[in-house]
């Protein structure tokens, strides 16, 4: 869940664009962008119910366990580490149960490494009140992020994925994708454009 509200200060951010061009395997109604009903006017930001230090923004993820549980891992290295003393066993950390072989070992390598590059920030300043997405609504499209992270927030907007179609919002609403594994869908593509205004400079007269 996040906003594209981008890093350059020296424009004004407008509108996006998401053209679908293709899911796989295809299933009908399995992909879907959900716009929800608040804005975010600071930097491109992905929203959770835990907000992070940015200097450790890089280090931060969240996996589910062998339960399907998420867990929020504060220190992927300190994370893959503690895998590699268990490598070949079944672990617990943080109230779930991860299982650590080479496989899970290069996933954590391959995480750390992409998240050295991490664009957003990470915030919870999305939440202004305590109260939480409906079961169903969150049962039907939000599984893939733990239910606390869609606290305060409406859906406003579902727009379902089809090949060829275009679909236009504001680039301050937040939003995120459905969670489209649980429909068996593994991979999808999309075009993505963003338009901004380029801020005017404000000439002073100097002459008296």
């Amino acid at each position: 869940m996040h906003a594209d509200t981008g890093l350059d200060n020296s424009s004004i951010i407008y509108k996006q664009i998401l053209i679908p061009l293709k899911f796989s395997p295809i299933k009908k109604n399995a992909v879907k962008t959900i716009i929800f009903n608040k804005d975010w006017y600071g930097p491109a930001s992905t929203f959770r119910y835990e907000g992070i230090d940015k200097r450790n923004r890089a280090l931060d993820f969240t996996l589910k366990d062998l339960n399907g549980n998420f867990i929020l891992i504060k220190n992927l290295i300190d994370f893959k580490n503690i895998a590699l003393k268990n490598i070949n066993n079944y672990f617990y950390f943080e109230k779930g149960i991860f299982y650590s072989n080479n496989f899970f070992i290069n996933k954590l390598v391959k995480l750390i490494n992409h998240n050295k590059k991490r664009y957003n920030n990470i915030s919870n300043k999305h939440i202004t009140n305590g109260k939480l997405i409906s079961k169903n609504l969150y049962k039907k499209y939000l599984t893939h992020q733990p239910r606390e992270d869609f606290t305060s927030l409406k859906i406003k907007t579902i727009f379902d994925w089809k090949p060829g179609d275009l679909f236009v919002w504001d680039r301050t609403k937040i939003h995120c994708s459905n969670d489209y594994t649980k429909h068996g869908v593994k991979r999808k593509t999309g075009l993505a454009i963003f338009f901004s205004y380029p801020k005017k400079k404000i000439i002073k007269n100097n002459k008296k």
